[in-house]
């Protein structure tokens, strides 16, 4: 399986009106992301190298469903075949958290997912291929009433230390690729783009080793 036609790439005003249509607000992803940055602050120099990531990963995950389950009743979360989803049965949804590669959030980019994925991530993208290319032509239109059939979202992201910037976009997969016996996410059948997320750098200088992790306040966009 590997769909690598994107179909549908919206950014800005567009893409907060058709999230929202699904019960998602620009809002709880904006906050989501926030925590991530802000979690990753927490990591020191003495904690092991991959903690800033597993930090800011947990956090947007936390700060996801913090929102969600405010805004809604609908919404719930749970752990399933090593994989944390947060899902609203009733609109027939899932969401799940991940890092993305340097193309995330870009309109002329095609971003894959920055870590390898397991069995149960590719049967997750698979219902959304078999979903979106059925013969019946089913659409991803939200249901009024409670529907059998899952739309898998990824709510990606991505600390671009360069342009001291967060990237992040709520997108639909619906094909993997592999290479050197590792398989990401690498189709998608929309995205929805959001307004980076600037952070700050300190004055205080970080260790050589850590110069990917640097310190930084978060500036909210009103």
């Amino acid at each position: 399986m590997n769909n690598q036609m994107q179909r549908k790439v919206v950014f800005g005003d567009e893409a907060i009106a058709n999230v929202s249509k699904y019960g998602i607000s620009e809002y709880a992803l904006q906050a989501a992301i926030e925590d991530g940055l802000l979690e990753i602050r927490q990591s020191t120099d003495l904690d092991a190298k991959t903690d800033p990531g597993s930090r800011a990963w947990g956090a947007v995950i936390r700060g996801l469903r913090r929102e969600l389950l405010t805004d809604s009743e609908e919404w719930s979360f749970s752990f399933v075949s090593g994989l944390n989803l947060t899902h609203n049965k009733d609109k027939g949804l899932n969401i799940l958290v991940m890092s993305g590669d340097k193309y995330t959030g870009l309109l002329d980019g095609n971003p894959k997912s920055k870590n390898p994925k397991g069995a149960a991530t590719e049967v997750l993208v698979g219902e959304n291929f078999e979903l979106f290319n059925s013969e019946k032509g089913i659409s991803p239109i939200v249901a009024s009433e409670p529907v059998d059939s899952m739309i898998n979202f990824v709510l990606l992201y991505f600390f671009d230390y360069g342009n001291k910037e967060v990237r992040y976009e709520l997108s639909i997969p619906d094909g993997m690729s592999n290479s050197a016996g590792k398989t990401r996410i690498a189709s998608w059948k929309e995205r929805y783009i959001f307004e980076a997320i600037p952070f700050v750098n300190k004055v205080i200088p970080l260790k050589e080793e850590f110069n990917e992790t640097p310190a930084f306040t978060v500036i909210r966009n009103e």
